[in-house]
């Protein structure tokens, strides 16, 4: 009787150890890098830097050899998986690196730090990013950054000081190469919901003008400024907001519309033609009555029964 127990009781165990343990899935995720990034792959570091457009600080890819930096960006669209392999993966995020120009970061320390004396790069202290003036001042070059601020050497030090007229100037400059670049591809840049491969297919006169098109590309530079520097962007251009018509259909709800009614006297009554400002003065705003609704004879009998009788809430009133 006690080794037909044990033998049960170890064939079992058996069984249960037989199961193989799932392995834990580490997550993975969907990239399209650069091919010089692939190339020059051991000379490139991930560093945080601050994006004045964001407001945030955001992963760029740095590289040391070809002095160059690429913001990591993504895009996120909800109830979005990637499956690989045999596996779904949850996070649907599509990653991508773009090329950005050095100088629009280091205006933000410029704009910042040097606006009323000039200093040098890695004199500048960011308590959250302590290592990113350092990493431009080794990666900017300085006559690039002449364009945006007051470049002196002194015994072999360089200073910077900001200067607003140079920055714009050169803010227009990427504005106006980013409008030719817009032409020259044939996108649409029109304001309307117009599609752009009918835009390509139909040339119509619904064309996009030269505001749109400074918009558009005002837009893309403004990525990379802050709220001040774009609106400074904007007026020198004379780039003026246009209202949307979707919100002031909002501020009308559908249930305080009026029906409009033209008063408007025929010639047949006996008077003349009625020119626009007299109909205009005749347009009347007046609410949509309810309409009556008719009682069937069912309704007039059980009404006349119904009369000297009491409800029934009356019975349980309070006597």
């Amino acid at each position: 009787m006690s080794t037909r127990s044990k033998r049960s009781v170890k064939k079992e165990n058996d069984d249960s150890e037989s199961i193989p343990a799932s392995k834990p899935v580490l997550p993975q995720k969907v990239f399209l890098f650069d091919e010089e990034l692939l190339e020059n792959a051991a000379n490139q570091v991930i560093q945080k830097f601050y994006h004045p457009g964001k407001e945030e600080n955001t992963f760029f890819i740095v590289n040391n050899e070809s002095k160059t930096i690429q913001e990591v960006i993504s895009f996120d669209e909800p109830n979005r998986c990637w499956f690989i392999n045999q596996t779904a993966h949850s996070n649907g995020c599509l990653y991508m690196t773009v090329p950005v120009d050095p100088a629009f970061l280091v205006l933000h320390y410029l704009k910042n730090f040097c606006k009323d004396k000039a200093l040098q790069l890695d004199q500048i202290e960011d308590a959250q990013l302590p290592k990113a003036p350092q990493i431009l001042s080794e990666l900017v070059d300085k006559k690039c950054l002449e364009v945006v601020a007051d470049v002196k050497t002194v015994g072999g030090q360089t200073f910077y000081k900001y200067n607003p007229r140079r920055t714009i100037a050169w803010l227009q400059i990427k504005v106006s190469k980013i409008v030719e670049s817009l032409k020259n591809e044939g996108i649409y840049c029109g304001y309307s919901s117009l599609s752009a491969n009918y835009a390509k297919s139909e040339k119509t006169e619904n064309t996009a003008e030269e505001e749109d098109f400074l918009r558009v590309a005002v837009g893309i530079v403004g990525q990379y400024l802050d709220l001040e520097l774009l609106e400074d962007l904007k007026n020198k251009f004379g780039i003026k907001e246009k209202k949307k018509t979707v919100e002031e259909e909002k501020k009308t709800p559908a249930s305080k519309r009026k029906s409009v009614k033209l008063e408007i006297t025929s010639p047949d009554n006996g008077e003349d033609d009625i020119d626009d400002e007299q109909a205009s003065k005749k347009i009347k705003l007046e609410p949509e009555k309810p309409k009556e609704k008719k009682v069937t004879a069912k309704e007039e009998k059980l009404a006349k029964a119904a009369k000297g009788s009491k409800s029934i809430s009356s019975f349980f009133t309070k006597k």
